[in-house]
């Protein structure tokens, strides 16, 4: 079981623990914990991808002399970058009704949330490239390399992401 559940199950109050023992309950909690989890570590994801963004936006305003086959590229970046975090955001969370044709299941959950937990580090890598691009101003010769980098990392998040649709829609 992922790292996350057990500190969201430590962080249970008196009550919690007491009707943890009602039968039935348990299995219910335990999905709702793991549901939770998924929740915080996606919120983590996205948070990495906003800051990303925005440190991206600031960047490209400040080379606002771009050569134009510059500026098509950074702008096709942008688009992307946009995307992902609005993909990563909004992510299926996991839950599926009583109803329900497909159920995720608890091994499922627990591959979300290992999927999640690479889609944080990969968020942090592409926030990473992208505040070293930053860095590098949009004007110098390293610019366009580091461009590429942060494409292949927002490709290895796109990769990630489909990967979790994949476990999320498993029959």
């Amino acid at each position: 079981m992922p790292d996350v559940v057990e500190k969201v199950k430590t962080q249970r109050g008196l009550f919690e623990r007491i009707v943890h023992y009602i039968p039935g309950y348990r299995g219910y909690k335990e999905k709702e914990i793991r549901r939770e989890s998924d929740r915080l570590v996606r919120q983590q994801a996205a948070a990495s991808l906003k800051k990303a963004l925005d440190l991206y936006k600031r960047s490209l305003s400040a080379g606002a002399d771009l050569p134009e086959s510059k500026r098509l590229a950074a702008d096709r970046v942008l688009s992307r970058l946009d995307l992902l975090k609005e993909r990563v955001a909004k992510a299926e969370g996991g839950y599926s009704g009583l109803f329900d044709a497909v159920k995720v299941r608890e091994d499922r959950l627990d591959q979300m949330i290992s999927v999640d937990h690479d889609l944080v580090s990969l968020c942090s890598e592409l926030a990473g490239k992208v505040e070293k691009m930053a860095q590098s101003g949009a004007l110098s010769a390293t610019w366009s390399q580091n461009l590429v980098d942060v494409e292949a990392v927002i490709g290895r998040v796109e990769e990630a992401l489909q990967k979790r649709d994949a476990v999320i829609s498993q029959p």
